[in-house]
């Protein structure tokens, strides 16, 4: 019944995705564990990805429709996070899927680790033409601060932690991409514990359908991704201390898409890596000859943060 207390509340922010969403509802339906609700949150859909779901699911009390105006995931993920009456809180985006034995699984080894949040492993389908295993054991897994520092990411579909933890912390909805990020350093930070659980249990789909997929945007999301580093840089510097390759990668994105100080500042460190290398003197060179796009350059990776490059000195 609907008044029951369920265990796990599932949290499936969703915008034009009409046509796969019930794919993503139906796994968390399917799941051996019992006690679940499923909040579908419906982020300003302009297409009737609230009313396809409402008519579908109208007989099945464990489904509920919450509707809000477009906020972005994150705000998506936090009007979900209040409604919530679980103990325990899944997140799930809305072309991704489970697999039966997810929700058992993670709560296990979330109850057996004592911890507040645990993450999956998840299979990775690409535009339908092949997979590849998203495996947190080839890159580094973010228990820690250090290894946030480092580059270490997860997927929310993979994630399930208390629903207090979530309800505290929340997710920053000045991000549109790479909430998920920002919620693990503050996670860090606040002094939660995470663990990993080693089994494939997601579907992780970079849907090509509807509405576009940010994720599969390279040149936006790696926008974003540093927009969470440089928010995060000022308590922690050593985020932008990951070594040559690092800095030419975001400074020739900085400097393509027209955040010429931070550009400089990382084609600068790449030169003092590699000074005798003629690429690194060339793209310093490039960003030391470009102007400003108006008084602080466009600052585009800043725009998704709302902070600015004015820390982001050249340091002898």
């Amino acid at each position: 019944m609907h008044n029951e207390q369920p265990d796990v509340s599932v949290v499936i922010p969703v915008y034009d995705r009409a046509s796969v969403v019930h794919e993503a509802i139906d796994s968390a339906l399917a799941q051996d564990a019992g006690g679940i609700e499923v909040l579908v949150v419906d982020d300003g859909s302009t297409d009737d990805t609230a009313e396809v779901v409402s008519r579908r699911y109208h007989n099945d009390s464990r489904v509920r429709v919450i509707r809000r105006t477009n906020g972005g995931p994150a705000a998506a993920r936090n009007t979900g996070i209040a409604q919530a009456r679980g103990e325990y809180l899944a997140l799930l985006d809305s072309d991704d899927t489970w697999l039966p034995a997810y929700l058992d699984s993670q709560l296990a080894v979330l109850r057996g680790g004592g911890a507040d949040l645990v993450i999956a492993n998840a299979e990775w389908q690409k535009d339908d033409t092949g997979e590849f295993l998203f495996d947190h054991s080839w890159f580094t897994f973010p228990d820690s601060l250090a290894a946030m520092c480092a580059g270490a990411w997860t997927l929310p579909s993979c994630t399930v932690l208390r629903t207090e933890v979530a309800r505290r912390l929340g997710f920053d909805e000045a991000f549109r991409m790479c909430d998920d990020t920002d919620f693990m350093f503050r996670f860090h930070e606040a002094g939660y514990r995470c663990v990993p659980n080693p089994q494939v249990l997601v579907h992780y789909r970079a849907y090509s359908g509807g509405a576009a997929q940010l994720s599969a945007d390279p040149e936006r999301l790696g926008l974003a991704a540093y927009a969470v580093l440089r928010r995060h840089s000022q308590a922690h510097p050593e985020v932008f201390r990951r070594g040559p390759d690092f800095d030419r990668q975001i400074g020739e994105l900085l400097l393509k898409t027209g955040d010429i100080p931070a550009a400089r500042y990382h084609l600068y460190r790449l030169w003092r890596a590699r000074p005798i290398a003629p690429s690194s003197s060339r793209l310093l060179a490039r960003a030391l000859l470009r102007r400003k796009a108006g008084d602080g350059g466009s600052a585009a990776a800043a725009s998704e943060s709302g902070s600015g490059p004015d820390y982001l000195e050249v340091r002898r």
